[in-house]
C-alpha cells in the first residue's frame, strides 16, 4: 500500500484536496509513476508493454 501511496505523492497527487478522489485519475497517476520508475531504472518499455500496463491498470476504471 505504501508503494502506491508514495507513487501518487511523487506524481503530485493532493491527498488533502476537497475534490473527489476519482479512481481513473488515481489509476493514471499510479501508472505514470510505474513508467517513471521503469525509465529511471533504465528499462525502456515497448508500446506493447505500455498498452498492457494501461489495460491492466486502467480497464474498467470509471471516468471522473
Amino acid at each position: 500500500v505504501i508503494f502506491v501511496l508514495k507513487g501518487l505523492s511523487y506524481r503530485g497527487y493532493d491527498f488533502e484536496s476537497d475534490e473527489p478522489h476519482a479512481p481513473r485519475i488515481l489509476a493514471a497517476m499510479f501508472r505514470d509513476n510505474v513508467i517513471d520508475l521503469c525509465e529511471n531504472a533504465g528499462m525502456e518499455m515497448t508500446e506493447k508493454q505500455l498498452s498492457l500496463l494501461d489495460r491492466w491498470l486502467l480497464t474498467d476504471v470509471p471516468e471522473p
